[in-house]
């Protein structure tokens, strides 16, 4: 890490995590036009608050690893609080569109990254997005599952990623449904 002698640390410090895509997803979604801006928003409201639970509370085992304000668990909590606040603002302010026009863009920043992490993965031995193992993590679940099979797990995550948007999007698209009928059925009476 940054914080050791290692003047190659850099690289282990990579936003190549699910939770750090935020950081390049947030200003994307401040700073963008148009479906952009409009997918990028998407996605931090997405993974925003899911992040941030799972980040923080979630990796509760950091604490016994490393003191509690030690650089990784500082930049820990910054980064999943982070994502966690900016998806709250998102949402409260409704700068989320969530529009079926945007679902590919969605999949595809987060494609993106995945093909990213498991090149540096490849090159740099590390294990970004958790595509390698669990490491302490609710993935060791699936990684136990498929035997640790290395082309088995990491198409695993990739999919529970992705049948996570899915369910998101459905939930969503449900919630407006419901929205929308009620809305026509309160316009119909008056």
């Amino acid at each position: 890490c940054i914080a050791t002698s290692d003047p190659w640390g850099w690289k282990l410090e990579l936003p190549l995590f699910l939770c750090s895509i935020q950081l390049i997803t947030v200003p994307l979604a401040a700073f963008a036009r148009g479906r952009v801006r409009e997918a990028a928003s998407d996605f931090v409201m997405i993974f925003g608050v899911l992040g941030a639970v799972l980040g923080t509370y979630g990796a509760a085992q950091n604490y016994g690893a490393y003191p509690v304000f030690s650089y990784i668990n500082v930049i820990s909590g910054l980064t999943h609080s982070i994502s966690g606040f900016a998806a709250i603002y998102i949402g409260v302010v409704g700068l989320a569109s969530l529009k079926r026009k945007n679902v590919w863009i969605t999949f595809s920043i987060l494609g993106c990254f995945c093909i990213m992490a498991s090149v540096a993965n490849a090159i740099l031995d590390y294990n970004y997005m958790f595509l390698r193992s669990g490491d302490g993590t609710p993935y060791d679940i699936f990684y136990n599952l498929v035997g640790g099979n290395q082309i088995l797990y990491p198409l695993t995550v990739i999919a529970l990623f992705l049948l996570y948007i899915s369910v998101f999007y459905a939930v969503w698209f449900f919630i407006e449904k419901k929205r929308e009928i009620k809305r026509t059925h309160s316009e119909n009476i008056n």
